[in-house]
């Protein structure tokens, strides 16, 4: 799942560091190139914030193998890939079942904020109130040292909420772009090739939709 997918279904009242924690393994890996995030299951915390934060993680862990194995994951993402497919090849951009499983995930948030526009922003506030010392020794102890890059991509994060522009058909197209070229796989795309793909969004959106309620009976 995406990051607000996560805390849609897992968000806790007033337990920012919790919450701080369903979004954590997607943030090592998004904001520190190469690196993912694996803490032992197993690990018991003394320190009550810790345990919080560790706890948000391994639901993160949890429910994503969870979401992948999902009826709603393998028919939103064959309906998602049916309609990228054809205009990726012919915008001559590559891995077209990548973007789709990708571009599933992302619509998934659009939909959710859509829905709840009050908890997007909450999710924007809980990641400002969580304890910066905790998150930083947390993920130390977890092998991730690189917590300089992790923190001054995280306030970028938070300071633009990008996220609250999934609902905007170029932004998403961006972001994925953006994803394509962190990862090596693409250059960024040019704008002839955003603008093949943008009418993609809608036609998406519209076949993913009707799915959200599978979805929240298989996540229950």
């Amino acid at each position: 799942m995406n990051y607000f997918a996560h805390y849609y279904f897992d968000h806790l009242r007033q337990s920012e560091l919790h919450n701080f924690g369903l979004a954590l393994p997607d943030f090592v890996r998004n904001f520190v190139k190469g690196r993912r995030l694996k803490p032992n299951p197993n690990l018991v915390f003394q320190h009550t914030e810790m345990q919080l934060l560790h706890e948000g993680t391994m639901k993160h862990i949890s429910r994503d193998a969870r979401f992948h194995g999902s009826g709603f994951f393998k028919q939103a993402s064959d309906r998602t890939g049916k309609l990228l497919t054809p205009v990726f090849k012919q915008a001559c951009i590559p891995r077209s079942w990548w973007g789709a499983h990708l571009l599933t995930e992302m619509m998934l948030d659009r939909i959710l904020m859509k829905e709840n526009p009050v908890l997007i922003r909450q999710f924007y506030e809980d990641l400002e109130r969580s304890n910066e010392v905790v998150v930083g020794d947390y993920i130390l102890q977890n092998g991730i040292a690189e917590t300089h890059d992790f923190f001054t991509r995280l306030d970028r994060f938070r300071q633009l909420q990008y996220l609250l522009r999934y609902i905007e058909d170029d932004a998403m197209v961006y972001s994925l772009s953006r994803v394509y070229m962190y990862v090596g796989v693409s250059a960024e795309w040019s704008m002839d090739q955003a603008k093949m793909v943008i009418p993609t969004i809608q036609l998406i959106e519209q076949e993913i939709a009707p799915l959200i309620a599978q979805l929240k009976e298989e996540m229950q």
